[in-house]
């Protein structure tokens, strides 16, 4: 179903990370509820990053020099 209302779905690609599966949803200050997802980047380092920054290209990556 998030999937279908982002168009975020395990497997897709944003710079180095990888969508692993949805973790959860949270509200910003402003009252936009985002998806939170698990990701892995290409140098094994996983993290969770909402939807909104994942998109936007501030985290390529890890920091790591892969």
């Amino acid at each position: 179903m998030l999937a279908e209302k982002t168009g975020v779905f395990p497997g897709k690609k944003f710079g180095k990370w990888t969508v692993i599966e949805f973790s959860y949803s949270a509200a910003t200050e402003e009252g936009e509820v985002l998806p939170h997802l698990r990701v892995a980047c290409e140098c094994g380092t996983s993290k969770i990053l909402n939807v909104k920054v994942l998109r936007s290209g501030e985290m390529e990556s890890c920091g790591c020099s892969v």
